[in-house]
């Protein structure tokens, strides 16, 4: 974030003299503009961005992945079959960042839901979640001394 802000300062003209970085351990790398992590193969567009080895948090993005699309309905396919089916790739954010986009106004294209065939839409053949019913099986270890 701080070279980007140098960058746009300098891109004002309100930095005077050349910085460069020139025998600091920075390297210059590609990562995906939507998410500022390295890109992966569905990552539709990158840029430049600075890295510091050792110290910058750094990993490969898994926002962007590609789906498989009916193409009668136009809902979400279970599996890739050339006749029948599109890839197409969605962006799947965190649930907190979803509500943070919509809070901002900012719309993104959501993944069609799955074909009834594909059950995974089907709620009553994946039973309930898990509950706890008795705690009295329950171990919890505590250590006697620190």
């Amino acid at each position: 974030m701080f070279f980007e802000i140098i960058r746009s300062l300098d891109s004002y003209g309100l930095i005077k003299g050349d910085i460069k970085p020139g025998g600091l351990n920075i390297t210059e790398v590609d990562i995906c503009s939507t998410t500022g992590d390295l890109p992966n193969v569905h990552c539709p567009k990158t840029e430049k961005g600075l890295f510091i080895p050792g110290k910058s948090p750094i990993k490969v993005s898994d926002v962007h992945r590609e789906i498989y699309i009916d193409k009668a309905s136009g809902l979400r396919a279970c599996q890739y079959d050339e006749s029948t089916t599109t890839k197409a790739v969605y962006e799947f954010w965190p649930s907190d960042l979803v509500r943070l986009f919509k809070q901002a106004g900012i719309v993104k294209r959501q993944p069609p839901p799955y074909l009834d065939s594909c059950l995974i839409n089907d709620t009553s053949t994946q039973g309930s979640a898990p509950t706890i019913t008795s705690l009295s099986n329950l171990i919890i270890p505590i250590p006697l001394s620190m």
